[in-house]
């Protein structure tokens, strides 16, 4: 079995956005995302980004609400939904993390990704959630965002 792998991406200008950014590259290259937030104000926050991530393009994406949904390459999901992943999710989905916490169940996925700024609250959470992540025995990994990397 394939350990997951989590990659945090430090240095955001903001979480939310650098999110949307991220999401329309993976869809780009064929992946599936489902968001995982518990927050329900940047859960709107990111809906919004994936309707403006860019001047010509959109994430086409849903909250993951029931069963149906199936057509979409982004689920946003909160803990309510979250019974509802693991019957969809494949051996190819991704999980991209916007709650302060770490998402139900990680190893569901492949990769996990993680938007970190250089808020010195979100960063205390980051650590807090890299330690559980290695703790759960997974393949946690830092990248730095470059200033080019968000434009």
């Amino acid at each position: 079995m394939t350990v997951t792998r989590v990659d945090f991406a430090f240095d955001a200008d903001a979480r939310v956005l650098q999110a949307a950014r991220s999401t329309l590259r993976h869809v780009a290259r064929g992946a599936r995302l489902f968001i995982y937030c518990d927050d329900p104000d940047r859960t709107a926050q990111m809906d919004q980004a994936l309707w403006v991530v860019e001047d010509i393009a959109f994430v086409p994406h849903e909250r993951l609400i029931n069963e149906q949904n199936e057509t979409v390459p982004v689920f946003l999901v909160d803990q309510a939904a979250w019974p509802l992943v693991a019957n969809r999710v494949n051996q190819t989905d991704w999980l991209l993390n916007l709650d302060d916490q770490c998402p139900p169940e990680p190893t569901l996925f492949t990769r996990v990704l993680e938007v970190v700024t250089r808020d010195d609250a979100d960063r205390q959470q980051a650590r807090q959630r890299w330690r559980q992540y290695q703790a759960m025995g997974l393949d946690v990994h830092a990248h730095q965002l470059s200033e080019q990397a968000g434009r």
